[in-house]
């Protein structure tokens, strides 16, 4: 768990981002936020290295024990990663309304759109494609992985929305796009792949 070393592990460069002009371009002449679409991969909450470039948020769910959550929040912070609670959208809403970059960890089990992952079908969240259309803002992919004594924070690239007939297509469509990344990078890292639950579950008829 990065959170409690999350101050420490993203200065004095034990953090690198890669790619920074990149991220840079998304926020040119952007005076909204920039999306990060990401994954449960490596050292992912050292994003916030980032924070220099604008102030970095995340989203996510809250834990059930409020100490624990109210202790992740805290070292997050101190690290520069401001939590956004997950199905919050009055904060999320004003946070997509500053000069900030918003990360959201995606490859989790959603039931907004059918998607394949690594050939098998399941489904999956569509809220980065839906916030970039509504609030016509740039999504980035990036993703965190452990590299010796660093942790390198990569910038992928610019994910551009293919527009479809209907919305709920888009959505697919362009999330599957997203989904076929995701595989590109687990295969590249394997072992640092750390989604523990169940991804691929029988759909509801």
């Amino acid at each position: 768990m990065t959170s409690i070393f999350l101050e420490e592990i993203t200065r004095d460069g034990n953090t690198v981002v890669e790619n920074e002009e990149l991220m840079r371009q998304a926020c040119e002449n952007n005076e909204k936020a920039v999306l990060i679409v990401s994954l449960h991969l490596g050292g992912f909450e050292a994003g916030s290295r980032m924070r220099d470039i604008r102030k970095f948020y995340a989203v996510f769910r809250n834990q059930k024990n409020k100490k624990i959550n109210d202790l992740m929040t805290k070292w997050r912070e101190e690290g520069g990663l401001n939590s956004l609670p997950l199905h919050d959208s009055d904060n999320l809403r004003k946070a997509i309304n500053e000069k900030s970059i918003i990360a959201l960890a995606s490859d989790h089990y959603g039931k907004d759109v059918d998607v394949k992952f690594f050939g098998r079908e399941t489904t999956g969240v569509a809220g980065p494609v839906l916030l970039s259309m509504k609030h016509k803002i740039p999504i980035v992919l990036a993703y965190a992985v452990f590299d010796g004594d660093v942790i390198r924070v990569k910038n992928k690239k610019i994910i551009e929305i293919e527009k479809q007939e209907k919305l709920k297509e888009t959505m697919r469509y362009n999330m599957q796009k997203i989904y076929h990344e995701f595989e590109e990078i687990i295969r590249e890292y394997p072992e640092q792949y750390m989604w523990q639950h169940k991804r691929w579950r029988n759909k509801k008829k």
